[in-house]
């Protein structure tokens, strides 16, 4: 892994990766409001990476790209921690996310 600054390590998301509940089977069928939240999170992505294909030929500068990573790195390398764990256990996640939302789209977009 490229060599990444310790401050990517410390922020806290205020979540935990947990084992998953002893009474839900792993392999419990998912049920159709999961199923419809998954569906509807796919049709998301695949249009961030249409919009993101569209704009190929725009190029950020190494600043901003440096601003995005120190924003996206720390959560990605949190969620990353404990692969053992199945479950990620994130109270109160609302605010920690907007927070992100708002940072991500002020230095995307300047809103």
């Amino acid at each position: 892994m490229a060599n990444l600054p310790d401050e990517y390590n410390t922020m806290d998301f205020g979540f935990s990766m947990e084992d998953p509940p002893s009474t839900t089977p792993v392999n419990a069928p998912v049920d159709n409001g999961v199923r419809d939240q998954l569906q509807t999170l796919e049709y998301k992505l695949d249009n961030v990476l249409s919009m993101m294909s569209a704009n190929e030929g725009v190029e950020a500068s190494p600043e901003v790209l440096l601003q995005l990573e120190r924003l996206v790195m720390p959560l990605l390398l949190n969620l990353q921690k404990n692969p053992e764990k199945q479950y990620i256990n994130w109270p109160n996640r609302e605010e920690p996310i907007q927070q992100m939302i708002d940072k991500l789209l002020l230095l995307t977009r300047g809103e």
